[in-house]
């Protein structure tokens, strides 16, 4: 957790980035030495693929060091889509367990967007977010002052498309990443994130299937209770 409030810190100087949050593993309390540090970001509306474009070409630098696993920024929502699109199981507890690391005010605004989760988890109270907020460093709020106009929107769009089509590629030839999962993503103008198809819906079906076999466990128990009676 001290090396992702350090990645976190760098993270969020990056032009359009407004929250910077922990998810995966390390927010479950469950990550090893070998743990992957998953980050959830929160950009500017309108700006997400911009801000991301300029994260994973930075990304890409640390690979040379060997620090990729220290960067593994999966989720990107904007502020125009705070709320979470899939409601299930899986999608609350990605919510209730997330860690806020930068971003105070914008993540207030995600946990009150995202109560909807409290239908899947009754038992569980949303945080208050005790993340930093920061003064935007210089070398930001010229960037962003270049891009705040129709050019920047254009950029944005342009971006997307170019990324979608490079993951719509990989998809289709089903590249898998280093835990041999089929890569896939799922994007609009206000998110980024790994395609559920691969992955979510696997655990949802794994989940369904033990809780009918629990329950079933302690029901045939009873049932046969009151058939003696």
């Amino acid at each position: 957790m001290l090396t992702a409030e350090k990645v976190a810190a760098l993270l969020i100087k990056f032009p359009f980035v407004r929250g910077v949050g922990v998810s995966g593993s390390l927010s479950k309390n469950f990550a090893d030495d070998d743990s992957d540090i998953d980050f959830f970001i929160i950009t500017e509306k309108n700006r997400l693929w911009i801000a991301r474009t300029i994260m994973h070409c930075f990304k890409k630098f640390t690979f040379l060091v060997d620090k990729q696993h220290f960067f593994c920024m999966n989720y990107y929502i904007d502020e125009a889509m705070l709320e979470i699109k899939e409601k299930n199981v899986y999608t609350a507890i990605e919510v209730v367990t997330l860690v806020p690391l930068e971003g105070q005010n914008v993540f207030n605004k995600f946990f009150a967007a995202n109560t909807w989760s409290k239908g899947f988890l009754p038992n569980n109270y949303l945080r208050v977010s005790s993340a930093k907020e920061r003064i935007s460093p210089m070398h930001k709020k010229v960037f962003e002052s270049v891009f705040n106009n129709i050019a920047g929107n254009m950029l944005d769009r342009l971006l997307m498309k170019i990324t979608c089509r490079r993951w719509f590629i990989k998809t289709k030839k089903k590249k898998v990443n280093s835990r041999g999962i089929v890569m896939g993503m799922d994007a609009s103008r206000h998110f980024s994130k790994p395609d559920p198809t691969f992955y979510q819906e696997k655990l949802l079906q794994l989940f369904s299937f033990r809780s009918e076999e629990t329950i079933a466990k302690y029901e045939n128990p009873m049932t046969s209770k009151l058939s003696k009676s």
